[in-house]
């Protein structure tokens, strides 16, 4: 920690938590005691918090900073002050699947896996707040697949409009007589 970094007091922990929705229903008592728990981090642009294939081991509200989250190395999101990242998904110890990289200076709280889950336990409002933090994000992808299949859907039509066989159809017309594909010499069928 350098001078510039920060510490925050259990009450600046409990209201940041407070904000965030996951946690938004949770009494003050009780998310305090899991503030209590969390340890403050900080990082410099370039630090990784998270590397693809490290072992699972907190989840990261971000107090102040910006984080870019790859998948295999490809931009993935961006993480902002003020939200948080983890992969809820997996249980600790399992390997992270992406890897989080501080762009900015980035001051974090860190609520390590064990500590959120015995939370849980003692405060299951801390669980509902999860459930429906996971339902928001499940219904946000559902509605981003939707848009792509009507994108989809419009493209088809483009294609058909252009007189552009699409694959499936190829071969059906093919079989029927309507339409020969080459076979695979090059050469048409007789």
């Amino acid at each position: 920690m350098t001078a510039v970094d920060t510490v925050m007091t259990i009450v600046e922990k409990t209201a940041l938590m407070k904000a965030y929705p996951v946690f938004g229903a949770v009494p003050t008592e009780s998310l305090a005691m899991l503030a209590a728990r969390t340890q403050e981090r900080h990082y410099d642009a370039g630090d990784y918090i998270f590397r693809e294939g490290e072992p699972n081991r907190a989840t990261v509200l971000v107090v102040e900073g910006r984080l870019e989250v790859r998948k295999r190395g490809q931009f993935f999101r961006i993480v902002d002050a003020g939200t948080g990242f983890g992969q809820l998904e997996l249980r600790e110890g399992d390997p992270h699947t992406v890897s989080v990289i501080a762009l900015t200076h980035t001051h974090v709280v860190w609520i390590s896996v064990e500590e959120l889950l015995d939370s849980v336990l003692d405060y299951p409002e801390i669980g509902v707040g999860l459930i429906r933090l996971l339902a928001t994000r499940v219904q946000e992808q559902l509605d981003h697949v939707m848009q792509l299949e009507e994108e989809i859907a419009r493209l088809v039509a483009r294609l058909r409009e252009a007189g552009v066989p699409l694959p499936g159809e190829v071969r059906e017309a093919s079989r029927s007589g309507e339409v020969r594909e080459p076979s695979r010499s090059g050469a048409q069928p007789e």
